[in-house]
């Protein structure tokens, strides 16, 4: 399997499993990836059907943070990617990760800095 359709897998996996979740609706994730390569894009229209707003401060599982559920979702998938390919992610790096291509490129990127090593 290609890295680009691991991470779309665990796009899929990780914001169905978040939002049916901690926000009870299960969004069509593949339908979705495929209409959006916005990442914050994909995770608004994944937020559809919920009573939470996408700006509303959202109290995160097991922290004393809220954060916005769009950023949410963010931090979890970056955790997840993290795991699945052994990589670190920074705070700055997964700030500047827009679409679902840069997240793509970044982690093509490690798994590269990794094997060189």
């Amino acid at each position: 399997m290609s890295i680009q359709d691991k991470i779309k897998n665990i796009l899929v996996k990780e914001i169905e499993n978040l939002v049916k979740e901690y926000l009870g609706i299960q969004p069509n994730l593949p339908e979705l990836l495929e209409k959006h390569q916005s990442l914050q894009s994909l995770y608004l229209h994944s937020l559809t059907g919920s009573t939470v707003e996408a700006d509303q401060p959202l109290l995160v599982p097991c922290t004393f943070f809220k954060v916005k559920p769009t950023e949410f979702i963010h931090i979890m998938v970056i955790f997840a990617i993290e795991e699945e390919f052994e990589i670190k992610i920074s705070d700055e790096e997964a700030e500047k990760i827009k679409t679902v291509q840069q997240l793509i490129d970044i982690v093509s990127e490690k798994i590269d800095e990794k094997t060189r090593q």
